[in-house]
Formats: C-alpha cells, sequence, structure tokens
C-alpha cells in the first residue's frame, strides 16, 4: 500500500461516525513511519513522476528511497563500476564501467602507462621511464656495452655489445685498425700501414728483395730472396742465359751465342779455319 492510499484510507475513516481509538491509532501508525523515513528521502520520493524519470531509485510503499540495480549512495546517483576497477586509478558513469584515469590503462586500470618514446623501460607511476637492465637514457633507448668498451672508439646496438668505430680494433675498441689491404704493416693512428722490416709499398704487399738482386732481371716473393726471371741466372741475376747448346761462345742478353775469338758457326763449336773453308 502506497503512502497515499494509506492517507485516503484514514481520511476517510476519521470522517466517518467511526471515529475514536481506532482512527487515533491509525494516524498515530502513519506518522510513527514517516518518522522513520528522513526528510531529505521523503521529499525525494514526493517528487513530480517526471523528474523521477532521470533518477535511479524507487519509493517502496513506506515512502523509502531504493536504489535500481548497478545504483549506490543516499539518492542512487552513484553508478557501481565493473568489479576490480582500481577505485583510484579507474571510474564509471555508468553501472558496469571502467575507464581509466589520465595516466592509467588495462581493463581494470591498474597498469601505469610508461612516458611516451620509453622503448626498453616501465614504470610504477604514470609518465614514468625506469629503463630496464642495460639500457640508458631518457626513454631508455642507449644500450650499456660491455664493460672496458671504449667510450669513443666503441659503440653498442644492445646491451652487453662492443663494436668498434671506423678506425678502430679489438676486444674493447682501444687498438688501431691498419689501412683496409695493408698485409704487412701496422699502424700508430687508424687507417695506417707502416710496413713491417723487409716489405715496402703502399699496402705493404712488395717484399724487399737481396740488396744486389737486379732489379730488372731478379724478384722475389719474400723478403732478402732473388729469384731470377727466365733468361737470367746468377746469385743476383745479372748474367744471361746463351742459346742452348752453345760451346764457345756469351751473351749479353738471354739466348745469344756471341762465339769467342778462333771460333764460329751457330753454337760456337767450329773452329774459325773449319767455319772459313765451308764458307
Amino acid at each position: 500500500m502506497s503512502i497515499t492510499h494509506l492517507i485516503q484510507l484514514i481520511l476517510l475513516t476519521c470522517l466517518l461516525p467511526l471515529t475514536g481509538i481506532w482512527c487515533h491509532r491509525r494516524n498515530y501508525e502513519l506518522q510513527q513511519n514517516k518518522a522513520a523515513i528522513p526528510l531529505w528521502k521523503q521529499r525525494a520520493c514526493e517528487k513530480a513522476r517526471k523528474h523521477k524519470a532521470s533518477s535511479h531509485y524507487i519509493c517502496d510503499d513506506r515512502g523509502d528511497v531504493k536504489c535500481l540495480p548497478g545504483w549506490q549512495g543516499d539518492l542512487c546517483q552513484v553508478p557501481m563500476c565493473r568489479k576490480g576497477c582500481d577505485p583510484m586509478n579507474g571510474y564509471c558513469q555508468r553501472p558496469g564501467e571502467c575507464r581509466c584515469r589520465i595516466g592509467y590503462t588495462g581493463d581494470l586500470c591498474e597498469k601505469c602507462i610508461p612516458l611516451p618514446g620509453c622503448q626498453h623501460g616501465d614504470c610504477t607511476k604514470p609518465f614514468e621511464c625506469l629503463c630496464r637492465s642495460g639500457w640508458l637514457g631518457l626513454f631508455c633507448t642507449e644500450p650499456t656495452c660491455r664493460t672496458g668498451c671504449h667510450n669513443t672508439r666503441g659503440y653498442c646496438e644492445a646491451p652487453g655489445d662492443c663494436r668498434c668505430r671506423l678506425g678502430w680494433a679489438g676486444r674493447n675498441c682501444s687498438d688501431c685498425s691498419v689501412l683496409p689491404g695493408c698485409q704487412h704493416g701496422t699502424c700508430n693512428k687508424p687507417l695506417e700501414c707502416n710496413c713491417l722490416a723487409g716489405y715496402t709499398g703502399l699496402l705493404c704487399s712488395t717484399p724487399i728483395c737481396a740488396v744486389n738482386c737486379h732489379k730488372q732481371h731478379g724478384y722475389c716473393r719474400k723478403p732478402g730472396e732473388c729469384r731470377c726471371k727466365v733468361g737470367w741466372m746468377g746469385e743476383n741475376c745479372d748474367k744471361c742465359f746463351p742459346y742452348p747448346g752453345c760451346v764457345n761462345g756469351d751473351c749479353e742478353r738471354p739466348w745469344e751465342c756471341n762465339c769467342k775469338p778462333g771460333w764460329g758457326g751457330l753454337l760456337c763449336d767450329e773452329s774459325e779455319y773449319e767455319y772459313r773453308s765451308k764458307a
């Protein structure tokens, strides 16, 4: 029975000839029930129906406010968020929602959002970028190189790495790198090619032959050697090979057979007398 029906019943009863104790008791019960409900709740239930349309409660027969499912608060104006929604980082505007405040994410708004651009870091509060092991920098983009890696001559692309810049070499990039192609040389600074003993040339690829080795007729494959080219012989490759079979002749250049005095013929194997007789 609603409050309105109860009031109408009391008024009707009291207007009838049946007055007295019963009518007095009914009025007393009505006053007692309404007195137990706070005035602000009574007024909420007495609002015009058009105002109740946007409310999230109903009123029971006693005139007390009862929240609809999913709502809470004195006048049921507070929606009940999704179960588990973080009470500090999340909120809702209708029942069952879980909207995250700025800086938080996740189904229940339980995760912080790191600093935009943070690549290898995490956060414990919004917009932090706490670098994981092996990374440095504002956005945790700079890897920590291997211990001992030279600060300026080396770099790394991953934690624990050590790559050498142009002109440097070695495990920690502390050694200079010789000129590319340098075969038998060293360096005191990047891209040098200082030849070791016994070698010469831009790339130290040419061995230095024996001291007296003929420059045109001799060559060497290692320092101190003297190998003769075809047609030459001798310790220093300064003697020509005569024509094969030349007996009594010499040469000034390979494969000659210049007859000595008193000899003639193609191979200088005929005496001058025999040679002239044939002529």
